[in-house]
C-alpha cells in the first residue's frame, strides 16, 4: 500500500472546507500553501489516500484555523465569537444582556467578554460597556447594563478576548429599548363588597 495526502482549505473567508477538490497532494508529513491574504480566516485539513486502490479516508477532525488580520498578524489564539445573543430592558433604564460561549474548535480560551451598548443600530466597539469573565465549563452569561434613556433604541454587541486580542464578530448584536420611566402612581382605588351565596 502506498500513501499520499490530499490538502483541502475553505474560502479563507471562513466558511466550511471544501472536501471536493484538494489545494494539494504530498507524500511528506509536510505542505506549504500559498500565501495567505490578509485578512483571512483559513481552515486547512488533510485526508490519507490509498494511491493503489484510490481510496480516500473521510476524516473532519485532521484540521487546522489560521487567522490572519488586516496587518498581517497571527490571531489563530483568538477565542470563539459568542452566540444566541438576546438583550431585554430592565426597570430604571437597565437591560440584561444574555449570551453563550461554545468553546468546541477555539483556538484559545477567552479570559473574559467586552460588553458594548450604543445607541442607534449600529453598535461601537471602541469602548465596553462593561466585562464578564470567561468561566471553564460555562455555556450561559448573562450581565446587567445600566443607563439606557427611555424610549431610545440601543444596540448591545458582545465580544470575547484573551491575551492574544478581541475577536471581531459583527453578529453577536441585540436591539433593546430603553425603559427608565416607571410607570404612573394609581390615583384611584375603589373597593365593592362581594357575598358569597
Amino acid at each position: 500500500m502506498s500513501i499520499t495526502y490530499n490538502l483541502y482549505a475553505n474560502d479563507g473567508r471562513g466558511g466550511s472546507v471544501n472536501y471536493s477538490a484538494p489545494i494539494g497532494t504530498t507524500s511528506g508529513l509536510n505542505f506549504s500553501p500559498p500565501a495567505l491574504a490578509a485578512p483571512s480566516d483559513n481552515t486547512f485539513a488533510v485526508r490519507a489516500v490509498d494511491t493503489v486502490l484510490g481510496l480516500e479516508e473521510s476524516n473532519t477532525d485532521a484540521r487546522v484555523r489560521i487567522v490572519i488580520d488586516s496587518g498581517g498578524h497571527d490571531l489563530t489564539s483568538l477565542p470563539n465569537p459568542p452566540t444566541a445573543m438576546s438583550a431585554s430592558p430592565t426597570v430604571g433604564g437597565g437591560c440584561l444582556i444574555v449570551w453563550a460561549y461554545n468553546p468546541i474548535g477555539q483556538g484559545g480560551a477567552p479570559i473574559g467578554f467586552n460588553i458594548y451598548l450604543t445607541a442607534g443600530t449600529s453598535p461601537a466597539y471602541a469602548t465596553p460597556a462593561t466585562s464578564a469573565a470567561y468561566l471553564p465549563g460555562t455555556v450561559g452569561y448573562a450581565s446587567n447594563v445600566s443607563g439606557l434613556a427611555d424610549g431610545v433604541l440601543y444596540v448591545a454587541a458582545v465580544r470575547a478576548f484573551n491575551a492574544t486580542g478581541v475577536e471581531t464578530n459583527t453578529t453577536a448584536v441585540a436591539l433593546v429599548v430603553g425603559d427608565a420611566t416607571p410607570p404612573n402612581n394609581v390615583d384611584q382605588l375603589v373597593a365593592s363588597p362581594t357575598f358569597n351565596q
